[in-house]
C-alpha cells in the first residue's frame, strides 16, 4: 500500500519517442504514489501565426490538431501503463520552460524526457530541462529509460546535511512507491589503507549506518540496504548502481555551491544513469 501523495505528477511531452516514454514512466510513478497525472504539451506556433486551424477540406489537419494529437498519444501511452490513475491534459502556448515551470507549482514532481525531438520546440532536457533543474520548486524526474521497474531506489549518502535531507526525502519516496532503498557511499581508492584515514573521519560503514537510521526514522516500514563502494567519484558509483535500479535520487548541489545551481555529481548522474533520475530540490 502506498501513501497519499501531496500533489500532482506533471509530465511535459513534445511528440517524441522519448517524451512518450516519459509519459509512461510518469504514469507508473503516479500510480505508485497514488497521485493524479497531468500531461502538458506546450506548443509555440500561436506565438508566430494565427493560422493554426485545419486546412479547408482536409480532415484532422492544421497545427492545433497536430498539437492535440501529441496529447492524445501521450495520454494513450500513460493510460496503457496505469489504467486506474486520474489523467488530465493541458495544451498551452508559450515558452516551454516557463509554462512547464508554471505547471509544476505545487506538484509532487515534474517529469521530463532526457531529450526531445530537437530544435527549439523539443528541448526538454536541453534548455528546458536545465531551467527546470534550476528553478522548479518540486522534485524533477528526468527519464533516461525505464530502468528495472522492480528494482530498488538508490541514493547517495556522504554524511553532509544536504545528503541527510536527500535520504529523508528518498525514504518517503521509497515508502510511497513500495520499493527498497539502497544507500551508496563512495570512497576514493586507497583511502581505506592503514593510516590514510583521519582520526576523526568516520568509516564508510559508520556513515552508511547513520544514513540507514535517518531513512528508517522517516519511513520505518521500508527495507534499507547499504553499499560502500571504492570508486574515484560519487557520480560514477551512483551511475553503476543505476544499472539495476528503478530510480536514482540526487541532490541539486555539492558542498559550497550556491543555492539553485546543479552540482557536478548530479549533472553527471543525470547525463549517464541507466534509469530515471530524481533531482530532489532543497527548500528555501
Amino acid at each position: 500500500m502506498v501513501a497519499e501523495s501531496s500533489g500532482t505528477v506533471v509530465v511535459g511531452v513534445d511528440g517524441s519517442h522519448e517524451a512518450l516514454l516519459a509519459a509512461e514512466v510518469a504514469a507508473g510513478w503516479a500510480a505508485r504514489t497514488a497521485s493524479p497525472l497531468h500531461i502538458v504539451h506546450v506548443w509555440v506556433w500561436p506565438l508566430y501565426t494565427a493560422n493554426v486551424g485545419p486546412i479547408e477540406g482536409v480532415k484532422d489537419s492544421g497545427l492545433k490538431r497536430a498539437a492535440e494529437e501529441v496529447l492524445e498519444a501521450a495520454t494513450e501511452r500513460a493510460r496503457a501503463s496505469a489504467p486506474d490513475i486520474t489523467i488530465t491534459t493541458d495544451l498551452v502556448s508559450g515558452k516551454v520552460s516557463e509554462e512547464l515551470l508554471r505547471a509544476s507549482v505545487g506538484a509532487a514532481a515534474v517529469v521530463v524526457a532526457s531529450r526531445g525531438v530537437g530544435g527549439f520546440a523539443g528541448l526538454l532536457l536541453g534548455s528546458t530541462g536545465l531551467y527546470l533543474q534550476t528553478y522548479a520548486q518540486c522534485p524533477v524526474l528526468i527519464v533516461r529509460g525505464t530502468g528495472d521497474p522492480r528494482g530498488p531506489i538508490v541514493a547517495g549518502f556522504d554524511g553532509s546535511p544536504a545528503s541527510e535531507r536527500l535520504v529523508e526525502h528518498t525514504a518517503g519516496v521509497a515508502a510511497q512507491a513500495d520499493r527498497p532503498l539502497v544507500l551508496v557511499h563512495s570512497y576514493p581508492s586507497g583511502s581505506m589503507a592503514e593510516g590514510s584515514q583521519a582520526a576523526d573521519e568516520p568509516s564508510p560503514e559508520t556513515l552508511l549506518e547513520q544514513g540507514q537510521q535517518i531513512a528508517l526514522r522517516t519511513a520505518p516500514d521500508i527495507t534499507v540496504s547499504t553499499r560502500a563502494v571504492e570508486h574515484r567519484s560519487a557520480a560514477g558509483a551512483l551511475v553503476e548502481a543505476s544499472d539495476d535500479a528503478s530510480l536514482v535520487a540526487v541532490g541539486p548541489r555539492a558542498r559550497g555551491h550556491v543555492r539553485g545551481s546543479i552540482g557536478s555529481t548530479a549533472q553527471a548522474v543525470i547525463q549517464h544513469a541507466s534509469c530515471p533520475v530524481l533531482l530532489v530540490k532543497e527548500r528555501d
